[in-house]
């Protein structure tokens, strides 16, 4: 990619997307048998700091970003500091700052107009019509969870996750495929999954749905330097070029979501959260809420029976 073009010299191996359980245990597995073979990553923060940090996978990337441009709090929506996303302000440095619904909908099954507020999506209509991604283990599922109770309070929770009848799959990628397929009206998975399938030439016909700010978080992704990298200057070489303008521009434009960088053009106007709006929708990727999504997932494993 651009990191490429820019230092040719340094090899980049990147692996793609997976499901966050299988893959924390993977790391630490790899860890205990004297595996250390990553350097980055970019995941979302219940796994990273609920699971690996414990595991004191993750070095402070605090002392390693060096450049003026990534400390200078005129270039962050809220200040460099903002971006810290563990309570300590050490290892998860979000760069990413979109308002997030997470919930799509196939708009020939549901036109323009039909949802235009939270009891609309609970119409006794839509029932069956639903996929989620597992909502006891899957980020964007139980985050949504985790927004409703937040503003409506946990009986919202049920009519939405239960009283709907959605279908669960384990299987992301297969639940993005039921909405653009047709199979389902709604589906709650992550952007970049439909982002590849409209890489294909399909998916046009699926659309977030911004109508129901009940639903919105404030979608934050960090990056985070292993501890024990095997390549340790190139690691910090990496993350200082990425959080810089031309990196952020690369890596935004790449997958269609907005840098938190005042100075990267805002690829997705509908998502985009300007100055000052940064603090209106809960940050469910800051470790301070962990604790709210650890109940969301619980109550939502004995509402379906996980």
């Amino acid at each position: 990619g651009a990191f490429q073009a820019t230092y040719p010299e340094i090899k980049v191996e990147h692996e793609g997307p997976a499901s966050m359980g299988p893959f924390s245990q993977k790391i630490i597995q790899e860890r205990a048998a004297g595996v250390f073979s990553r350097d980055v990553a970019q995941i979302s923060t219940p796994t990273a700091l609920s699971v690996l940090k414990p595991e004191k996978v993750w070095a402070p990337i605090k002392g390693a970003l060096v450049r003026p441009d990534i400390l200078e709090d005129k270039n962050w929506v809220g200040g460099f500091d903002f971006g810290w996303l563990d309570t300590d302000r050490q290892l998860a440095y979000g760069f990413q700052l979109d308002r997030y619904a997470g919930l799509f909908r196939n708009t020939d099954l549901v036109p323009d107009g039909q949802i235009k507020s939270l009891e609309d999506l609970l119409d006794p209509k839509w029932k069956g019509k639903f996929i989620f991604g597992e909502p006891w283990s899957y980020g964007p599922s139980y985050r949504i969870a985790t927004a409703l109770r937040l503003k409506r309070g946990d009986d919202i929770v049920k009519r939405l996750y239960v009283d709907q009848q959605p279908a669960v799959a384990r299987d992301i990628r297969q639940v993005a495929e039921g909405v653009v397929r047709g199979q389902y009206a709604f589906g709650i998975f992550a952007t970049e999954f439909l982002t590849e399938f409209r890489s294909q030439g399909v998916g046009r016909n699926v659309k977030e749905i911004y109508e129901v700010p009940e639903l919105f978080t404030v979608q934050e992704l960090p990056i985070f330097m292993f501890d024990k990298a095997p390549h340790p200057n190139a690691a910090k070489l990496f993350v200082n070029w990425f959080l810089s303008q031309s990196g952020q521009q690369a890596w935004s434009k790449a997958v269609n979501v907005n840098s938190r960088r005042t100075d990267v053009a805002a690829v997705n106007p509908e998502t985009v959260i300007r100055l000052g709006e940064e603090t209106r929708y809960p940050r469910t990727n800051h470790e301070d809420l962990l604790p709210k999504l650890v109940e969301s997932q619980a109550m939502l494993k004995k509402l379906m029976g996980g």
